[in-house]
């Protein structure tokens, strides 16, 4: 009886089962032909600048030499700890599979380690985010079916698969692979506690919040958002305080280890406020009127004999952690930025708004910025022109429907809302670079599909779309 009950449960949910695992299916696929690409031909291969620190560093702590850039050098707090981690598990599951040792990089001039076990350790990276994207594709599917029909969310969910810019990025070391994922993950339990509510759900919501602030030292600022939504949902305030609760308890439990490992270093509370980062914003109001100035003087390089005394010389890589806690917390970083302010200027409000509208220009032709950069993936490299602009075209378009698309599924998406418009917006607001929006680009297939019907059946009104669950 017990085995023919289970057995009755899993008939059932069959149909569900297979097609997540065809959405799985073809995430892989077009990961894995693009992983392969890069595996078999090997040649113009790089890694940003950051994406070398942060190997360099997870290199080093797999091997257990320590949170460090270089072996014998001080802590390296300047980033936050969760995509290096992230890399560091795949270099130790790397030398458990192969028993090989993968020792600190040596990279040359594209920042592409030279010997061998370093450059699988990094393809076993790649395809772990890989992986994680197909995993991500899945949970946005069984997150959709709670606001869709069935047969529209396996259909977005299989485009939102073939998407080739956010396959392609997963060829990126970069934390936004790692932020898709838990992204998706928490805003598919966030509607699942909505939908039915249980305390174990909370705790990994505050679980996953806290691996998103420790990747993202903004994303500490989602959980007014999160926990604004739990409580607004909830009719019961004492109920509802329980379960903020129960959010903030497991989020302070996951990121407390790492803010005592930062405290150790350097004893100071104040470290709490960028989450254990030497990445201050003492230091980014620095930087800021450092660039300004840079790009104003007649003398950018610094070395000349100007006020700045060499300010402008100035770079993060010329810092130790311990320096840049320093120089936050001692007020230098501010002054010196209001120096630079006093003589170099500040951008005007003409300027400012130009680079705002600037910045949500790019965010709203995202999906068309990143058909663009595809050469910088190398795999099925757009190069000729006239497929870039049919490409950016077809994209732009597709960008500009899912705004439509956002505007009505307003309601029905409500419990994934706050935090989609929490990372959209405030990263427009720091204009930051369009790729942190990279997380949420399944969301802009999404809308832009659903606004893509709606102007459809606005030049055919015969058309008739039923998307909506109970619709």
């Amino acid at each position: 009886m017990f085995f023919k009950t289970h057995l009755a449960t899993l008939q059932a949910h069959l149909p569900l089962i297979v097609r997540a695992l065809i959405i799985c299916g073809i995430a892989l696929l077009l990961r894995m032909s693009a992983w392969y690409y890069n595996a078999v031909t090997d040649s113009g291969e790089y890694l940003f600048q950051d994406s070398a620190s942060y190997y360099r560093t997870a290199v080093n702590l797999a091997n257990g030499h320590g949170y460090v850039l270089k072996q014998g050098q001080e802590p390296n707090f300047f980033r936050e700890p969760g995509t290096t981690y992230f890399y560091a598990l795949s270099v130790v599951l790397y030398t458990t599979l192969t028993g090989r040792s993968v020792v600190e990089p040596s990279y040359d001039k594209n920042n592409w380690p030279q010997d061998l076990d370093n450059r699988n350790a990094i393809r076993l990276i790649r395809l772990s985010q890989a992986v994680l994207q197909a995993i991500a594709l899945v949970l946005f599917y069984l997150l959709l079916r709670h606001h869709f029909k069935d047969v529209f969310s396996f259909i977005v969910a299989a485009l939102a698969s073939l998407y080739p810019p956010l396959a392609l990025y997963s060829e990126q070391l970069m934390r936004e692979n790692l932020l898709l994922g838990v992204f998706m993950m928490l805003a598919y339990m966030l509607s699942s506690h909505i939908q039915k509510p249980a305390y174990w759900k909370l705790a990994v919501i505050g679980v996953l919040w806290g691996i998103s602030a420790l990747t993202l030292q903004v994303y500490v600022l989602l959980g007014v958002f999160l926990l604004a939504l739990v409580f607004f949902r909830t009719r019961n305030a004492l109920l509802a305080m329980k379960r903020c609760a129960v959010i903030g308890v497991f989020f302070v439990l996951v990121v407390l280890p790492w803010l005592h490992k930062v405290y150790t270093f350097y004893p100071d509370v104040r470290i709490a406020k960028s989450m254990g980062c030497a990445l201050t914003s003492d230091w980014i109001q620095f930087k800021t009127s450092l660039q300004f100035a840079k790009s104003h003087s007649q003398d950018p390089s610094g070395t000349g004999s100007t006020p700045s005394d060499g300010v402008l010389s100035m770079d993060r890589y010329g810092f130790t952690s311990r320096e840049l806690f320093d120089k936050a917390f001692s007020g230098y970083f501010r002054q010196t930025a209001r120096q630079l302010d006093a003589k170099y200027g500040r951008p005007s409000a003409k300027e400012r708004v130009k680079t705002c509208v600037g910045s949500l220009a790019w965010f709203v032709v995202l999906p068309g910025y990143q058909y663009g950069d595809w050469s910088a993936t190398r795999s099925v490299a757009v190069h000729d022109h006239g497929n870039m602009v049919v490409t950016m075209f077809i994209s732009v378009v597709m960008s500009v429907c899912s705004i439509i698309g956002l505007w009505i599924c307003f309601k029905r998406a409500i419990d994934v809302l706050p935090i989609y418009l929490f990372h959209l917006a405030f990263f427009w607001l720091l204009m930051s670079e369009s790729r942190r929006a990279l997380p949420i680009v399944p969301f802009f297939v999404l809308f832009g599909i659903v606004g893509l019907m709606k102007v459809i059946q606005l030049g055919f009104p015969q058309c008739r779309f039923s998307i909506h669950k109970g619709s």
